[in-house]
């Protein structure tokens, strides 16, 4: 098979597992793996779990955590699993399974449970992780907060699951999980999670969030330059407060001015959650491609927005409702198509549209819905105000049309309407569909 070791100029150090590693089994507790690591370079977590009466700190350069079998590090008495110390480069975490053990009734705060760089405002070194160097990667990272037959069902917490406070970090595949299933009759409800992911340090990279049920900000960002690839979050149906409460799926502070991201959706199940203003939030200078929003078995409404942007603080921003409404979820292509009119309504709604045309038909060419049924066939080109599909429906002698502005701002022909003209009405729609002169009241203007 291929190899992945460079006879020439190596950019990767060896780790020797009979001198360079420190091998931890399941009958070891935070204290033992941290002395048995004082002189090695990497950890080798085999399979198990572990009860960390105090973190796994790791505080050298070029150390590596490799974890075996989803090993699980259980955290203590308020504390984290594991622990990064500020300033540090080339460290390597990955495959491990991070689950709070800490008593909800015992404790007011907590620690997160994957700690990367000191906290903001936590002492003298708090700024140091803003700047340390880079090439530290945090990789397959799993966390948990729920009760669980196997501890006993205890209730517990966390304040939040994973916590990057250093520059320069890249993340590579998560899944934060506030527990929503159990074995210990729903106990789950009654633990608390607060953020799933908050990253404060700046220039950090995330491939493959997801983050699940957390009962704040799912993932909140306050770090510069930060950008995440594909974004997944079921947001808390077990939380009825979620919403009123303020929180979203995803929100990068509004003081950031630099962020990027591709793929962001969130969703919610089943019809208990409501209020929720917006899944994502972010500040109007963040360039997000390709939003989303669904709701499974309940009611799009549950969202009144798809995304809010806001304008240098948190308490002015302006909310959008997204283009592409299929019923159960939105889509948006990006946050730039928000910033111009899709639809000739001279609002700034979505698409990448900006005539205005209305002036050419009557309103009773015109309705925002897609109630009307019928044969279609796709008109040749882009169109990119409802006037113009409306006007190669006529040419084309069809008696209807249906507009768009996703997916190429597409137009669709349709010769007859099999539910009758005019069609009801749907404001939260984003087709628009129409007939032409001559039909009903429809005339030209």
């Amino acid at each position: 098979g291929p190899s992945f070791l460079s006879e020439t100029s190596p950019t990767y150090s060896v780790l020797s597992v009979d001198t360079d590693v420190f091998v931890a089994d399941p009958s070891m507790n935070g204290t033992t793996i941290n002395a048995g690591v004082a002189a090695k370079s990497g950890l080798l977590i085999t399979p198990g779990t572990y009860q960390m009466d105090v973190p796994l700190r790791v505080t050298k350069d070029g150390f590596v955590v490799l974890g075996l079998g989803f090993a699980t590090l259980v955290s203590q008495k308020g504390q984290a699993a594991i622990e990064v110390e500020d300033g540090l480069s080339n460290v390597r975490v990955a495959s491990v399974l991070l689950e709070s053990g800490t008593i909800l009734a015992d404790y007011e705060t907590t620690s997160p449970l994957m700690q990367w760089g000191t906290a903001a405002g936590a002492g003298a070194d708090a700024t140091a992780s803003k700047t340390s160097s880079g090439s530290n990667v945090l990789t397959d990272i799993f966390t948990r907060v729920g009760s669980f037959g196997y501890a006993g069902c205890p209730v517990t917490r966390a304040d939040a699951h994973v916590e990057i406070n250093a520059a320069g970090v890249m993340v590579d595949n998560t899944w934060i999980w506030h527990a929503d299933h159990d074995d210990c009759g729903g106990l789950s409800d009654s633990c608390y999670s607060g953020n799933g992911m908050t990253v404060n340090g700046d220039d950090v990279t995330v491939y493959g969030l997801k983050s699940e049920h957390t009962m704040k900000d799912l993932v909140y960002w306050t770090g510069e330059n930060g950008s995440t690839y594909l974004y997944q979050s079921e947001l808390p149906y077990q939380d009825s407060t979620f919403g009123t409460d303020g929180f979203v799926g995803y929100h990068v502070d509004a003081a950031v001015s630099s962020h990027t991201g591709y793929g962001i959706g969130c969703y919610i199940i089943g019809g208990t959650l409501w209020n929720v203003k917006s899944g994502i939030r972010v500040p109007e200078t963040a360039s997000i491609t390709n939003l989303f929003i669904l709701v499974i078995a309940g009611s799009l409404s549950q969202f009144e927005d798809l995304v809010c942007l806001t304008k240098g603080s948190e308490s002015s921003d302006t909310c959008y409702p997204g283009v592409d409404n299929q019923g159960i979820g939105i889509y948006q292509p990006s946050i730039d198509s928000l910033l111009t009119d899709d639809d000739g309504s001279g609002s700034d709604d979505g698409g990448s549209g900006s005539d205005d045309d209305t002036a050419l038909y009557t309103a009773d060419c015109v309705v925002k819905s897609d109630s009307l049924t019928g044969v279609e066939s796709m008109a040749p080109g882009t169109y990119s105000t409802w006037s113009k599909c409306a006007e190669a429906a006529e040419a084309a002698g069809a008696m209807y049309w249906k507009w768009g502005a996703t997916c190429g701002e597409w137009c669709s022909l349709v010769k007859e309407d099999n539910e009758g003209w005019p069609v009801a009405e749907n404001t939260n729609n984003q087709v628009w569909v129409g007939t032409v002169p001559g039909n009903g009241d429809c005339a030209r203007a």
